[in-house]
């Protein structure tokens, strides 16, 4: 199947690439954004600028795989412009940008594609489960969680179809 996948957060690259191994459509297209400099500030326990990588995109062979090197607020311009040469098909947006701004942000920024799309978190406690709730409380989208991973006792990796503002929709 066909499908249009958008990771924010690439870091060294396994998901976005194991994301890509497991779809065969030769049509598929992914876009893995990151500054590839670590983070931008404070994590819990994680100092600003952990999992730095010198700013080395992540090699692939895969034609498919498009990486866009950047802070989000820098690269967002240049992803929507790729997604607009684009048919955005059964959309699935990873969010493994750990922090709340910048989770809260790509939340934001995929809500202006308006259409209905998977998203999965990378760790849902804490920054990512703040930034979604406080996304929804501000763009009045629909939200139905589909699974989850549990550590812990708390859920860590989530998948959820959102559905933004109804009345926003573009129809096909």
């Amino acid at each position: 199947t066909k499908i249009t996948f958008v990771e924010f957060g690439v870091h060294k690259g396994y998901s976005i690439n194991y994301f890509s191994n497991k779809n065969a459509s030769k049509e598929s297209v992914f876009f893995g954004l990151d500054s590839f400099e670590g983070l931008p500030e404070d994590w819990g326990t994680m100092k600003k600028g952990s999992f730095d990588v010198n700013g080395k995109i992540p090699n692939t062979s895969d034609s498919r795989v498009n990486y866009i090197k950047g802070w989000f607020q820098d690269s967002w311009p240049n992803l929507e412009n790729q997604l607009s040469n684009v048919q955005v098909e059964n959309l699935i947006v990873h969010y493994d940008a750990d922090l709340y701004s910048s989770t809260l942000f790509a939340l934001s920024k995929i809500d202006t594609l308006k259409t209905p799309y998977i998203a999965i978190f990378d760790e849902f406690t804490g920054h990512e489960s703040r930034a979604l709730y406080n996304y929804c409380q501000a763009y009045n989208c629909k939200i139905e969680f589909l699974g989850q991973t549990i550590v812990n006792n708390f859920p860590f990796l989530v998948a959820c179809r959102i559905t933004p503002n109804a009345s926003l929709i573009k129809s096909s």
